[in-house]
């Protein structure tokens, strides 16, 4: 019998109905303190760092929530809380896989900026944004979808079962941004956000359980795909917005792939019991 990868959870607590009700919780969270900060800027006369501050303060607070429900579901101290759900350190095999999907995301950018002579524009409030990226896109949604949601449906289902269950919460977690309004543009946006999401959703699951359960090469992984979010103008050409898409699939699946040869000749050569299954 295989010992179980590190990344699983010793409790399977979390049922898909549970998690589902989990992220419902998570994304009213979201909203509403969302909403709070910004009108909290606004009232101190911050208007151009409102949204940002207002997206990286959600995420933070979701972090403290998850945190508490895996400390009282384990009935374990804050800090192994944490641990488990992904603060560790990384693997130099997580590192060097996520450097790996690094590369067509570089890729893109060359393209569209040397090729295609799509510019970036800085956006305003530039030292937020990075931290709004890093906070929010980075290590507040990998804790809550791979730390937490991932490692506990996991527990019990294959790679494959749970990767696709969680994905399927993770797209569904990016309605939230309806908050911007309810018209085509933004309808279109959340769509290819949604349908983006849940493809990503695997080679992050991927990358989580190459790094034993470790969210830093996730994040380092995330924040990269996001990146073009630092621009406000590069996707406008439709051909640059088309190279971009491009790049981020081809980098999810040389992830998807890496992690699967990785982990399936380890399980062979140490009987670990991590392999895609």
């Amino acid at each position: 019998m295989k010992s179980p990868h590190p990344s699983q959870s010793a409790e399977n607590w979390l049922s898909f109905p549970v998690a589902g009700l989990c992220t419902l919780l998570l994304g009213v969270v979201w909203v509403v303190s969302s909403f709070l900060a910004y009108r909290g800027c606004l009232l101190f006369g911050a208007s151009r760092a409102a949204p940002i501050v207002a997206s990286f303060t959600s995420p933070i607070l979701l972090v403290v929530i998850v945190v508490c429900l895996e400390v009282w579901r384990t009935k374990t101290s804050p800090i192994i809380a944490l641990y488990s759900l992904g603060f560790r350190p990384c693997t130099p095999l997580q590192l060097k896989i996520a450097a790996l999907g690094l590369a067509p995301i570089l890729a893109g950018y060359i393209v569209i900026f040397s090729f295609l002579h799509q510019w970036p524009m800085p956006v305003p409030v530039v030292g937020l944004v990075v931290v709004k990226f890093i906070i929010a896109q980075g290590f507040g949604e990998e804790v809550i979808f791979r730390g937490f949601i991932f490692r506990h449906l996991r527990n019990g289902r294959s790679f494959w079962h749970a990767s696709a269950l969680s994905g399927v919460l993770f797209s569904l977690m990016h309605l939230t941004n309806f908050t911007a309004g309810f018209t085509p543009s933004v309808l279109m946006s959340v769509c290819i956000s949604m349908a983006f999401t849940f493809l990503l959703a695997f080679p992050l699951s991927a990358l989580f359980e190459s790094g034993a359960g470790s969210i830093f090469g996730c994040c380092i992984f995330h924040v990269a795909f996001d990146s073009s979010n630092f621009f406000a103008n590069a996707d406008v050409n439709p051909k640059a917005k088309v190279a971009h898409l491009t790049s981020i699939l081809v980098s999810g699946l040389v992830v998807l792939l890496a992690s699967k040869r990785s982990l399936t000749l380890n399980s062979r050569l140490f009987g670990i019991g991590c392999e895609f299954r």
